[in-house]
């Protein structure tokens, strides 16, 4: 009896440890907005929020993910701020949660990455974004987690992430991953972007839940930046002139 004992004590870690690398993790995803409206226009910045949030889920394996919107009962839909006077024109609009998508293969090292923009359908293929981390040393709890800190930056950019290698797959939410464990939160530019983990859920993921995005115009990441920044141009003289013009799109 006790040699049956020892062995279903060496037995169950094992088990647990395996059930870790697959399942299902709900982000809230927070986006700061910041904008200098022109003199004159302070009733109009108080029409503004401060904040969007962002439900999102990341569907993963050791091998492949799937990070895309979650939906929720009553979906935020765009809105529209518009005012007028003799010398300014604004118009802010604030886009809500597309079914837009991040395909990841990490036994492939590729990625495909859905994108609605301007009414088009892009899929941005290539290989996951590479990020020069650095351990900190720091570590704090998430969800009954213990993590560990990296830190990341690039020009202006600086990215804080937590990662926990007590969920042994070298993942996260959207672009971020390629560290000893699942990343949970995420801060970019001291809280100008946040991602933070709100619900773990350790579950069998079926065949038929990990798909690669297929429907879109194939363009690299390059590529899809230019077009970006051109219809950005684009807009920005449309609206010119003597009015002033913002547009917000968050995704």
């Amino acid at each position: 009896m006790k040699k049956i004992i020892c062995i279903l004590m060496v037995l169950i870690p094992i088990l647990l440890y395996g059930q870790q690398t697959e399942g299902e993790i709900t982000f809230n995803q927070k986006i700061k907005i910041k904008i200098d409206f022109p003199e004159g226009q302070e009733e109009m910045a108080k029409m503004f929020p401060s904040e969007q949030n962002f439900k999102k889920t990341l569907l993963f394996t050791d091998s492949e993910s799937l990070y895309f919107d979650k939906k929720e009962e009553e979906s935020e839909k765009d809105m529209v701020i518009e005012t007028e006077d003799e010398n300014t024109s604004i118009k802010i609009v604030m886009v809500g949660a597309k079914d837009n998508r991040e395909y990841k293969n990490l036994a492939k090292n590729s990625s495909i990455r859905k994108e609605d923009f301007f009414g088009k359908t892009f899929l941005i293929t290539g290989e996951p974004k590479k990020y020069a981390w650095k351990l900190t040393g720091k570590q704090k709890e998430i969800l009954g987690f213990q993590c560990q800190q990296a830190t990341f930056t690039e020009d202006s950019t600086t990215v804080i992430a937590w990662f926990s290698p007590e969920i042994p797959v070298s993942n996260g939410p959207g672009a971020y991953g390629a560290l000893p464990g699942m990343i949970l939160e995420v801060d970019v530019n001291d809280g100008a972007m946040q991602l933070v983990a709100e619900e773990v859920n350790f579950r069998k993921i079926e065949k038929d839940e990990i798909t690669a995005p297929k429907k879109g115009k194939k363009v690299s990441a390059k590529k899809f930046e230019e077009i970006v920044d051109r219809k950005t141009k684009e807009m920005a003289e449309e609206m010119g002139g003597d009015g002033a013009g913002i547009k917000i799109e968050i995704n």
